[in-house]
């Protein structure tokens, strides 16, 4: 029978056992916090920000919100709902390896991690559907095309099926569900890091896919090389989505190699991140020259367009007084020096503005 003393010296000790000359660190331990805070802040300001670029776009200026809107919004909810129990599993997400974790807060941090894990399958698929609707009702409206709309149903119900079969099994992985983050309950698990590879096997698969599936309508369309190839461009930022796809199951690979788990999970999460972003800003690429066309006719838009050509004109002549003035030489001429520094800009000040007051209006109050 285990005493109290020997029960604490095991909760206060390491969640794994160290290689041969390290020792736990718990009080400060080697991590990726810089690295790991910056990526996260990308991947939470940059999709909010595409997301409602989208959907101002649709419900403002278009009038027109379709199904895709309704899956990528909600899709960018859950995006934002993991941010929840990973911020709470601090600070153990900041990628450190598992012998530097203390056995007592083993459990609520696999318990996090369990969340994020379950929350991800689902966003995927969303982003996924949701980019395959938008090809198919830019590139196959009404059926026209033959080949790309069984294509796209076909992919459709094929990440649909797939996506939830994975979620329904991470969600049961462990009976009783507990025995996920507390392994002193009795029951049984699955092999949950399987699970893990095959899924990300099937991603680097879908994902490919999803990227070459309207390549092909792209480039048989009429028009400039130039508009082809920037629509094509739109889709193949998919290829950072391969890439950190590839990358996530190279984690999974090695956690199925290591005991190390925590360390590997942070990993495969923060890669799942940073792809679940890509397919956000995909998404919204579509729509942003029709944004910003319309953002450039407002009067806001004019008015910090002009307050900012005001101010760069302004450090432009600052910066040409500073040069001046200090690239001459000799403090018995500092005076002349001087002079001929304010000189020189005051006449870069009317060049830098001389459109401005050659415009008519220039001339006409010039005039009055």
């Amino acid at each position: 029978m285990t005493t109290p003393s020997e029960l604490g010296n095991l909760l206060n000790g390491p969640a794994l056992q160290p290689p041969p000359g390290v020792e736990p660190n718990f009080t400060n331990p080697h991590n990726s916090k810089t690295v790991i805070v910056a990526i996260e802040a990308i991947c939470l300001a940059l999709p909010t920000l595409a997301i409602f670029m989208r959907i101002y776009t649709q419900a403002c200026i278009t009038r027109k919100l379709v199904l895709e809107d309704y899956t990528i919004s909600l899709a960018w909810a859950l995006h934002i709902g993991v941010y929840v129990p990973y911020l709470l599993a601090r600070p153990y997400t900041f990628v450190i390896h598992q012998w530097d974790v203390p056995v007592r807060d083993l459990s609520t941090l696999l318990r996090y991690l369990y969340v994020c894990v379950v929350v991800w399958n689902p966003i995927v698929m969303l982003i996924k559907v949701s980019i395959i609707l938008q090809c198919l009702r830019i590139f196959a409206p009404f059926r026209l095309n033959f080949v790309m709309f069984w294509a796209s149903h076909t992919l459709i119900w094929t990440i649909s099926i797939f996506y939830f079969t994975v979620t329904c099994l991470q969600v049961f992985a462990c009976k009783p569900v507990a025995k996920y983050w507390d392994t002193d309950i009795p029951g049984r698990c699955l092999n949950t890091i399987s699970i893990g590879i095959a899924t990300g096997i099937f991603n680097i698969v879908s994902d490919f896919m999803v990227l070459v599936l309207p390549q092909r309508i792209i480039w048989n369309l009429q028009g400039p090389f130039k508009k082809r190839l920037g629509v094509s461009a739109i889709f193949l930022t998919g290829v950072f989505a391969c890439a950190t796809t590839t990358l996530r199951l190279y984690y999974s690979v090695r956690l199925f190699q290591t005991n190390d788990a925590v360390y590997y999970v942070a990993l495969e999460e923060i890669g799942g991140t940073v792809e679940s972003s890509s397919g956000f800003l995909i998404m919204s690429l579509p729509v942003a020259p029709k944004f910003f066309k319309t953002l450039r006719e407002t009067k806001a838009y004019a008015r910090i367009s002009s307050s900012l050509c005001s101010a760069v004109r302004s450090l432009k002549c600052g910066i040409l007084w500073s040069s001046n003035e200090y690239s001459q030489s000799g403090r018995s001429n500092h005076t002349m020096d001087d002079v001929g520094g304010a000189n020189r800009w005051v006449q870069t000040y009317r060049s830098l503005d001389g459109a401005h007051e050659s415009s008519p209006s220039s001339r006409r109050a010039s005039a009055v």
